[in-house]
């Protein structure tokens, strides 16, 4: 059975804050509003309602290009963190795992290998280099990859299985891996497993150790 972890009332504020963003379709259509706006205040003769049109016409504007630039930069700053990341000699060439870039911030090296369902994310703690042993564990979960697919599959049913929540029943069996975090250098063998489920704003996973996978979990 899924256990939840409660992120108090400062993540369910957050959370039903980001309920009301608008989406870049929304912010083209309030940008194209706000051009209108300008255009409507330049044509009107009187001052009282041509300056509150292009004013308004210039707050559209404003927020709604500054919103859809921000949208943008999150959509694109990962591949072009990437491409810093070569630039500076970021990069290392594994002959299992691919090409892994190092993400500063993270204190860690990011990949991916392709899988049936789609590519599979990987994160790997490390410095200057990506830590060797952990390496080495990643190396074996890729390989390993088919069967422990399939071992996944018949554990999320089984859980899904014993769920007394109807949706959230619905949605562990829905649940597809997308990432694989090798986060602990002292516990190599302990692999965090990160899912897609049907809700993209819910966190989902469980713990790989010692061939055997536990601890489903999900954050709401």
């Amino acid at each position: 059975m899924a256990t939840t972890i409660d992120e108090g009332p400062a993540a369910a504020d957050a959370e039903s804050a980001g309920e009301g963003l608008p989406t870049v379709r929304d912010a083209l259509i309030g940008l194209v509003i706000g051009v209108g706006l300008l255009f409507l205040g330049a044509w009107l003769s009187t001052w009282w309602l041509r300056w509150p049109t292009i004013g308004l016409g210039v707050l559209f504007v404003l927020v709604m290009g500054a919103y859809i630039i921000a949208s943008t930069w999150e959509t694109i700053s990962t591949p072009l963190g990437r491409m810093v990341s070569q630039a500076r000699r970021h990069v290392r060439t594994d002959p299992q795992l691919g090409r892994l870039y190092r993400n500063v911030k993270a204190h860690a090296w990011e990949g991916s290998f392709p899988a049936s369902t789609g590519p599979i994310e990987l994160l790997i703690d490390g410095g200057q280099e990506p830590n060797p042993a952990l390496v080495a564990r990643a190396r074996q979960v890729v390989a390993e990859f088919p069967s422990l697919e399939r071992r996944v599959a018949t554990f999320l049913a089984e859980e899904a299985a014993v769920e007394t929540d109807a949706e959230l029943a619905a949605a562990t069996a829905a649940l597809r891996i997308s990432m694989f975090r090798f986060n602990f250098p002292d516990r190599p063998d302990e692999v965090e497993i990160v899912f897609d489920g049907p809700d993209e704003d819910i966190w989902w996973t469980c713990l790989y150790v010692g061939g055997e996978l536990k601890d489903l979990t999900f954050d709401s």
